[in-house]
């Protein structure tokens, strides 16, 4: 079922909402939200898979084209996690933080991902799609299957969570993130960001592909990197990677 007049396009089964985004860049306005029931083949960060059953979740991606003007691409990530982080806050939940650099967390537990990708043809970005996922109906067995410890809005809330008033809440959020960074840039995001982080002054360790850092987290810089001072006090600047809280 597709209502691109009002900027959202809705499918019963997709193998990923960002997959569809680039395949069908050429076709779909700019600012146009796809939402999926259900995907074949979710996708998340560092190649994981996104589990993604049906019916229970709110599975959305966002395609953005050219100009971007001062919203950079780049930034994304952050931008989008931050109005998950805002759009879980607005239904109680406690203890919501983001993992650097864009899940949603409730406690250990993770809530919500991220995941940004761009369609670049002989060597010019056509379009950026942010896929966002927010685990909201899962039962206690559908948590389960996941490889790393999760829960759900409804879970936390103990009651259901409509996913259309969920899609709303974040649609507002993203877009007003968005218009805030193409009139003012991102420091204002960024602020809000690293305060819903509450990572600074926290040991974490960082698994990236060719190396691994643990140290205490100094900032947060605004291009998105993160900035440790490792175990010899030196200051390390991180780009991307995995991150786990680590005791002292």
């Amino acid at each position: 079922m597709m209502h691109p007049d009002d900027g959202i396009i809705y499918l019963a089964e997709v193998d990923s909402t960002n997959s569809y985004c680039m395949r069908e860049a050429a076709s779909l306005a700019s600012g146009t939200f796809v939402v999926a029931d259900s995907q074949a083949a979710g996708r998340g960060r560092l190649g994981r898979t996104w589990h993604s059953p049906p019916g229970c979740n709110l599975y959305v991606s966002i395609i953005l084209k050219p100009p971007f003007q001062r919203l950079d691409p780049a930034l994304l990530p952050q931008t989008a996690s931050l109005a998950a982080y805002n759009t879980v806050q607005d239904y109680g939940i406690q203890d919501v933080w983001i993992k650097w650099p864009n899940d949603v967390y409730s406690g250990d537990c993770k809530l919500a991902g991220v995941l940004t990708e761009s369609r670049i043809v002989a060597g010019v970005v056509e379009a950026v799609v942010t896929g966002i996922g927010i685990n909201l109906n899962m039962s206690a067995a559908e948590l389960a299957v996941i490889d790393k410890p999760a829960t759900a809005v409804g879970a936390q809330l103990g009651r259901d969570i409509d996913r259309d008033d969920c899609l709303q809440r974040l649609a507002g959020y993203f877009n007003a993130a968005c218009a805030t960074c193409q009139s003012h840039g991102f420091e204002q995001i960024y602020a809000e960001w690293r305060d819903a982080s509450g990572l600074v002054g926290r040991r974490v360790s960082i698994a990236g592909a060719m190396s691994s850092v643990t140290g205490i987290v100094r900032e947060f810089a605004i291009d998105g990197s993160i900035v440790i001072v490792d175990e010899t006090g030196t200051p390390q600047t991180v780009r991307s990677g995995d991150l786990t809280l680590t005791l002292l």
